[in-house]
């Protein structure tokens, strides 16, 4: 007879989970979470170097240190090495912008459960008042690993259409980081990216697209590939 499992039920772990965003969070929208980025040090002095009240700032370590986030030893409090790696520039995904999306989830819950009861649906723009650009960057870093050589390549014949010069509607364009790289990599290929979102197309320009060129056309954002 095999033992029963001693694993916590599933609300359990799911709760410590909720309790480390929140903190992570917390210490996104703090500085804090930048500043032990940025090196260890004890608690006094984490907290001066991102102008946090020092007991707050002991708390916020504690918590961290407790969900397996951050280091404790002798005083001295650091990120740790796999948060580290989760946090930086090599991670497939924009973890911070995680982050901001597991923080602003809250300021959109009466509408969404709303429109859960009408059927109606919640536009665009309030997602964007609460999330911001948190959406959109996430999968920005997926994007240029994987975008052009991995997807695009993966297609028979496709890199061959778009080097000749194709044509390439992305739809929900975001933050024009997907249009970005494919205007990029085929300079002779036309990208137009459509988006509903009121926040996106009221945008003059857009830093994501900085070697590519812009204009807007009512709810169409086109971008033409340019090397310059």
């Amino acid at each position: 007879m095999s033992e029963p499992s001693r694993a916590p039920p599933k609300f359990v772990s799911d709760l410590a989970g909720w309790y480390s965003m929140t903190m992570l969070a917390l210490g996104s929208r703090t500085g804090l979470l930048d500043t032990i980025s940025e090196g260890s040090g004890t608690a006094e002095e984490i907290g001066a170097r991102a102008g946090v009240d020092p007991r707050n700032c002991l708390e916020w370590l504690r918590a961290l240190t407790a969900a397996g986030h951050v280091t404790a030893a002798d005083g001295q409090f650091a990120l740790s090495a796999e948060t580290t790696m989760v946090l930086g520039p090599e991670f497939p995904v924009h973890a911070r912008a995680i982050i901001d999306f597991a923080s602003g989830t809250p300021a959109v819950m009466d509408e969404v459960a709303k429109a859960m009861h009408t059927g109606q649906g919640v536009g665009p723009g309030t997602y964007h008042r609460s999330y911001g650009e948190a959406v959109a960057t996430i999968n920005t870093p997926i994007y240029a690993a994987a975008l052009v050589p991995e997807w695009i390549g993966g297609v028979a014949g496709l890199v061959e259409t778009l080097t000749t010069g194709g044509q390439v509607a992305d739809i929900a364009c975001g933050n024009g980081a997907a249009a970005a790289l494919i205007g990029t990599a085929f300079p002779r290929t036309h990208v137009i990216g459509y988006d509903l979102d009121p926040a996106v197309l009221s945008r003059g320009d857009c830093p994501a697209m900085s070697n590519s060129a812009w204009r807007t056309r009512g709810r169409c954002r086109t971008a033409t590939g340019s090397t310059s």
